[in-house]
């Protein structure tokens, strides 16, 4: 299990309002916090959905909080094949809304339309840290936006590349929800494919390992002298070649 980052100040001052020690309401705060976690991208899928309501109350680099209702908890931690006491998933419950409320300076709030949904018009707030992975997956992905505009793309362009041609979206679904015309991110699509196939980004490009178009590869070797550079080719290329000339103009090589 893993904890989430709330002050021991908190948890004990909700667990002396309760018939639990302050070491129960931490596993309660684990377990609740797991439940959740288990199924993180399915939360911000739902955050985003637009026939439902944003629960997503805040995000950090390392952390999010989403809102629950008190059934809502308990389907969380059935689905996730956990058992909790409900006075205790209560008290874990308000210890994140302790937590929201001291160290962010915030709540929760929510309409009165929505309140009618839920048998009690009460939501709860859920700290969940961000697994390693999924914030270095996040860090990647700034990282690729960033290598763009390094290369002299500008932010809407970059971030047209980074959607398109890295993240797999269709250029004429994200042009539709950009303004623009398909042609538009085609092109920026094209001008990043053409950055990361030539060397000459990064402070010694000629260490770099580009991965150019198959009809790059040299007609009568596997190394261009012009810049340096080895070249492996298709079965196709290889099988219509001298096998013995295929390094031809490579000196010493």
């Amino acid at each position: 299990m893993h904890r989430p980052a709330i002050d021991d100040a908190v948890i004990e001052a909700v667990a002396s309002n309760t018939d639990f020690e302050p070491t129960d309401v931490k596993v309660g705060l684990r377990t609740l916090h797991d439940a959740v976690r288990d199924r993180l991208a399915g939360e911000f899928t739902d955050a985003r959905d637009a026939d439902g309501p944003d629960h997503l109350l805040l995000e950090r680099s390392d952390a999010a909080w989403f809102a629950f209702g008190f059934r809502e908890l308990e389907a969380a931690l059935e689905r996730a094949g956990y058992e909790m006491d409900d006075d205790l998933l209560a008290a874990a419950a308000a210890t994140n809304l302790r937590s929201l409320q001291e160290s962010e300076g915030r709540t929760v709030s929510f309409p009165r339309s929505l309140a009618k949904e839920y048998d009690a018009p009460f939501l709860y707030p859920v700290r969940v840290n961000k697994p390693e992975s999924w914030r270095t997956t996040e860090g990647h992905a700034l990282e690729t936006v960033s290598d763009l505009l390094d290369a002299g793309m500008d932010p809407a362009a970059a971030l047209d590349a980074w959607a398109v041609g890295a993240m797999g979206v269709p250029a004429a679904e994200w042009a539709e929800r950009r303004g623009v015309d398909a042609a538009t991110v085609e092109a920026a699509v094209e001008r990043a494919a053409e950055r990361r196939g030539t060397p000459g980004w990064r402070a010694d490009p000629d260490r770099d390992v580009t991965a150019p178009p198959t009809d790059a590869v040299p007609a009568d070797s596997v190394y261009d002298p012009e810049t340096d550079r080895l070249f492996i080719p298709t079965d196709e290329q290889l099988n219509a070649r001298d096998v013995e000339g295929l390094l031809a103009g490579d000196g010493e090589t």
